[in-house]
């Protein structure tokens, strides 16, 4: 019964977190539980070295045409949502805007990688506006043709 019980609350939980990206794009899954992990262990392309891994902007252009949501999609792995942007402007938009909450635990791994110090607090890793702000407005003269 115990058993029965957590794989029913688990079911409960993927549905709550897939439904509220439901309003996006999603390529076909082959899994409910796995979501799209599967995919990418089939996606394989046979060459005159042996098995290699397609590139991930191939199998994200395929995803893209066949969810028919353009550049802009959502993948599930496991209970994690990722929304793929292959637009320029639309990434500009997610990046830049205060609007969209940025993950902080992909962030602090980018900023400390393998425990020392990789980007540090810089304009792409800073995830509070209120400190972002004044450091992109020292930058805006390199970013103008002037």
């Amino acid at each position: 019964i115990t058993i029965s019980v957590l794989v029913l609350l688990i079911t409960g939980y993927l549905i709550w977190v897939r439904r509220q990206y439901s309003h996006l794009p999603s390529p076909p899954m082959n899994s409910f539980f796995v979501g799209h992990i599967a995919e990418f262990k089939t996606r394989r392309i046979t060459n005159k070295h042996g098995n290699d891994m397609k590139p991930i902007t191939e199998l994200f252009l395929k995803w893209s045409e066949e969810s028919g949501g353009g550049p802009l999609f959502v993948m599930h792995f496991f209970s994690r949502p990722w929304i793929i942007c292959m637009d320029s402007d639309n990434g500009k938009e997610l990046l830049v805007n205060p609007r969209h909450s940025k993950p902080h635990n992909i962030y602090k791994v980018f900023m400390t990688l393998c425990g020392e110090r990789l980007a540090g607090q810089g304009l792409l890793t800073i995830l509070d506006y209120e400190t972002w702000k004044p450091r992109r407005k020292l930058y805006d003269p390199a970013f103008n043709k002037g």
